[in-house]
């Protein structure tokens, strides 16, 4: 629609009033529209919203209606209706025939939508241009992940409408962090390809608010559930976190030092939460892998946990839980129904057996419950002591080195990051436009600032402050 008022004069815009309801059923299928209210059965004799092909049948409607004028003087998409002048004289003409058309089908106009003698300059303060692009996976982009393809829609786009793209400021609404997945490090060469493609344009990323045109509705349903489902979980996996599932790891030490428990729990967001625990009671070997599984599952449960997972390197407890072995004795019928009790509180739980070197983490804690002998609570902090790399030992002629404050300045990275966290960018259009285009071969990892090089490794970038300080070193 905007393709095609280039070159007019004066332009008219008419809104439909209630759209659908004005198209009338067939007397035949009226009754196949039936519904049951407290108050009787009804029927529609108007066209009702939400059919799947109400939307094409408003539109051949209308373009039965105004066939004549269609491409000449008017322009229609459902029950928005545009008549154009290429000069300011025919305006009233070509008016009169719109209005004979609309009066001879009794469609009836919304008056507050309707704006009349628009010059073609104001046009897009009336109306929205609005370009639908489509296009046909190949059989190897179906396999794309959902985020690849969210990717290659916007850079399908920018190439459909590469006019627009180029003399204009692309604003992107979406609910996914589409600008920190095409710069993560962990990028394929697509999408790097695709980021170096992109970063020609000015495009910047908002997220998505209410949508309030139905013609944008209707198209952004095409993005079903399932797919938005999916997309998140993979933002989840790049995050390095599982959906909202702690993970339980535990392990039982039994010898003549005493016994002992490790339990090792994990937050989706990486967090440990550890205990070794020293029992004061005696028991082999199996009955505390049981206690160290009733122990966590018990924390567990203390925390109101929903989700969890449970990882165990006693190949008994495990198949006793999947009824794969048979418990033998009270002692172990009653561990069992006990755990069993306990595990009925999660929504999702889950128990797999992994190797002993896989849960070294509560094996270490079991060992050191059984080694302590202690009665009661405490606390042993756990600290990590290193050598420095550059370490040397110091000539005994030699002067210590004086280490002086250094006042931070910006440096040529400053930019860079700014851009890349805050999406902030220079006023001037040109600086701009050359930082995008910049960025794409920059990526920030841990907070530093990596370069992607051409055979693949990241360069660290530093500062020049830096860079003295390592060719100093330099022999």
């Amino acid at each position: 629609m905007v393709d095609a008022t280039a070159g007019h004069e004066l332009l008219s815009f008419m809104d439909a009033f209630s759209r659908y309801n004005q198209i009338l059923m067939h007397p035949d299928d009226q009754e196949k529209m039936v519904f049951i209210t407290e108050k009787g059965t009804y029927c529609f004799k108007v066209m009702p919203f939400g059919l799947k092909n109400v939307g094409a049948t408003y539109q051949q409607l209308v373009n039965k209606m105004f066939a004549e004028h269609l491409k000449d003087t008017m322009e229609v998409y459902i029950d928005d209706m545009l008549v154009k002048s290429l000069m300011a004289e025919q305006r009233l003409d070509h008016l009169s025939q719109a209005f004979t058309v609309l009066k001879k089908y009794n469609m009836k106009l919304n008056l507050a939508k309707c704006s009349f003698r628009v010059s073609s300059g104001k046009f897009l303060g009336y109306m929205l241009p609005v370009y639908y692009v489509s296009k046909s996976l190949l059989d190897a982009e179906a396999r794309y992940s959902q985020f690849k393809k969210l990717a290659l829609a916007l850079v399908h786009a920018s190439r459909k409408l590469r006019p627009y793209f180029q003399c204009h400021s692309i604003v992107v609404l979406t609910s996914f962090p589409l600008k920190k997945i095409l710069h993560k490090p962990e990028l394929s060469s697509r999408l790097t390809q695709w980021t170096v493609e992109l970063s020609e344009f000015d495009i910047s990323f908002q997220p998505r608010t209410t949508v309030k045109s139905q013609a944008l509705a209707d198209c952004i349903a095409d993005f079903t559930p399932n797919t938005t489902v999916q997309a998140k979980r993979e933002l989840m996996c790049m995050n390095n976190r599982s959906p909202s599932k702690w993970t339980l790891s535990v392990d039982g030490s039994s010898n003549m030092n005493g016994n002992g428990l490790g339990i090792v729990l994990t937050t989706p967001k990486g967090d440990v939460v550890q205990r070794a625990i020293r029992c004061g009671f005696k028991c082999i070997n199996n009955e505390a892998e049981y206690e160290a599984l009733i122990a966590g599952l018990s924390l567990a449960k203390e925390i109101r946990l929903r989700k969890l997972e449970v990882k165990s390197d006693s190949q008994l407890v495990v198949n006793h839980l999947y009824g794969i072995y048979q418990a033998r004795g009270l002692k172990m019928t009653t561990y069992l129904n006990l755990v069993k009790e306990l595990h009925n509180v999660f929504k999702e739980f889950s128990i797999a057996q992994v190797p002993r070197t896989e849960n070294t983490h509560a094996d270490a804690l079991a060992n050191l419950g059984s080694a302590l002998q202690c009665s009661s609570q405490s606390s042993i902090p756990l600290l990590f002591l290193q050598w420095l790399v550059d370490w040397k030992e110091r000539p005994m002629n030699e002067p210590p080195e004086e280490v002086m404050d250094i006042e931070l300045s910006n440096t040529w990275m400053t930019l860079i990051v700014k851009y890349l966290e805050h999406n902030e960018l220079p006023a001037d259009k040109n600086e701009a436009c050359h930082l995008r285009a910049k960025a794409t071969r920059f990526t920030i990892y841990e907070i530093q600032l990596l370069r992607k090089s051409f055979s693949c490794p990241y360069l660290k970038s530093i500062s020049p402050e830096e860079a003295k300080r390592v060719l100093a070193r330099t022999p």
